[in-house]
Parts: C-alpha cells; structure tokens; sequence
C-alpha cells in the first residue's frame, strides 16, 4: 500500500506517517506501526507473535511511503489506511506540527472458501526448575464457518530446537488423526515427554522430569483434516505456530548444594583421620622407651677455698 502527501504553503516539511487498521467498517482502529520524522520505525500495537517482521513501512521518495504486509492471514482482513503528519523547520533545528490527514481506506479480504485455521501456542515464555513438569498447550482456532466436531480431525507434530543448536526443529512427539501418539527420534535422548487433546482444539506438550537437555525451542504443526458431505477426508495446509522458549534454571542453593556438602564431609573426613593419626604417632611411634632417669648418687659436693 502506498501513501503519497501533497503539501501546500509549507516549504521543506518532514513527514511522519501511521498506519491504522480496522476489521470492521466502524470499529476501533488499531495502530500497526509508525514512521517518524527521522525515520525511525516503531510497532505500535502489532504483537503477533512469530510476525512481528511481517510488517514493513519505508520512505520510498521526499514525501513517498510504502507499506507492506508478508503472509497475510485471515486475522488481518479489515481496511487499512495512513495517517500523514506534516512538519514545519523552525529555528535552531525546531519543528512545528502543521498538519495531519488520512488517506482512503485499502480493504484487505478474503475469498470464502471454507474454515481457516490459525494455530497459536502458550505461555510464550516457561521456566522450569530441573524435576519440575514443563506443560505448554498448542491451540488451534477456527476462523469462518466453524466445521462441526465429527467433520474436523487434526495432525500434531512438536518439534525442538535445542540450544545453540544450528540444525532444523527436530521431531519430539506427534499425535496422528485418529489419536495414534508417536515419539520422534529426538525423544529418545531427553527426558520424557507425553502429548495428550485437553479439548476439541488444544494439544498438550508435558516435559516431565525436565533437565538441561530439554532447553530450547519448541513449537508445534498442525495439519486439518477436513470431511467433505460425501465421507471423504481432505488435508489442508499444515500450519506453524511461533516459537516458545523453555529454560531449566538452576537456584543459587541447588547449584551449590552438592558441592558445600561434599566439601564440609571431605574436610571432615580429613580432620578425623588426622586427629586419628596424630594419637597414634604420639601414642606408639615418637615415645622413646629406652630413655631412664639421670641418677643423682654420682654427685660431689666441690668447695671452694
């Protein structure tokens, strides 16, 4: 989309621009991302998660703006539109706000070909301690006319990118459509791991026993399966949600635990068998049993004149 400002009266402005979108005619705007007069980018309210360099706003001319939007989905339908702000120079490098307007509105929709699906996960950030249970949910939702529940089967991969690990997410545990949980070979190395349907649309990842192994990166895929009236089952795109990152933190005590309690039992260990050895020198080894008493009988008594 492109934004062009005409200014009038006004010699040398800067400009700052806004990009707004509403999903319905009327509703509340909702702020995607800004340009400011020294073309400093900044997201407003765009957080989606896994998307946040799915939207671009540059400077193609002196008063020339594009903005643009990568793998749009069925969530960014609505009308968009770019709310210029013009800038006058004052004095001592000062700028005045003249002016702002709006463009016309650019809608962005979709064909309605059936159910889209959109997939997300939660909680974006987990911490566990090493023993602790790690859960996090992959939840599908629905978008358009809500097929019924026997119609809609899902496919469930999780993978994992371990850290500092530079290879692609490795597979950890999936569950087929008719419910079939399988490991991943990755599984086999960390501690286990089980998937279980919570609900309609939710799959659940447990960690169990969690240890540094089983930091990382994890996400899921999931691929619909959808019946048509005549019984036939048809898959649709397989989807990918962000990516949440599960740390296992150590406590300041756990981490010195085992080596303050292996140093008191070393160090008095040492202690005792050195007490121990001591006595034993000083009770049989260093005693000198051929020593005897200086008689007294050879003494004179000497005088002197």
């Amino acid at each position: 989309m492109g934004c062009q400002a005409t200014a009038e009266n006004l010699l040398d402005p800067g400009y700052s621009v806004l990009i707004r979108a509403e999903e319905t005619a009327g509703g509340k705007a909702r702020k995607i991302l800004s340009l400011s007069r020294d073309s400093v980018l900044k997201l407003e309210e765009w957080d989606e998660l896994g998307r946040l360099d799915s939207v671009v706003l540059e400077k193609t001319g002196p008063a020339a703006f594009r903005f643009r939007l990568y793998g749009a989905q069925v969530s960014d339908r609505g009308s968009y539109s770019c709310e210029v702000t013009a800038w006058a120079p004052g004095a001592g490098n000062t700028w005045t706000k003249a002016v702002s307007a709006v463009s016309n509105k650019v809608q962005i929709s979709f064909a309605d070909t059936g159910p889209a699906f959109n997939v997300s996960i939660q909680p974006a950030v987990t911490s566990v301690l090493p023993g602790e249970t790690a859960k996090i949910e992959c939840v599908v939702s629905a978008l358009g006319v809500s097929p019924k529940a026997g119609d809609v089967a899902y496919e469930v991969r999780w993978l994992q990118s371990r850290v500092l690990s530079l290879d692609r997410p490795a597979p950890l545990v999936s569950v087929d459509r008719w419910g079939v949980v399988r490991r991943g070979p990755l599984n086999g190395s960390s501690s286990d791991c089980s998937l279980e349907q919570t609900d309609e649309r939710t799959f659940a990842l447990r960690v169990h026993g969690a240890r540094d192994a089983d930091a990382g990166e994890y996400q899921c895929a999931v691929t619909p399966w959808l019946r048509a009236p005549g019984g036939t089952w048809t898959s649709a795109r397989e989807l990918t949600s962000a990516r949440v990152f599960l740390s296992v933190t150590f406590t300041l005590w756990d981490t010195l635990k085992l080596p303050l309690l292996y140093g008191v039992g070393a160090s008095l260990v040492a202690g005792g068998l050195s007490i121990l050895l001591g006595f034993a020198c000083a009770q049989w080894c260093c005693r000198n049993t051929k020593h005897t008493p200086r008689s007294r009988n050879g003494l004179m008594d000497l005088e002197m004149d």
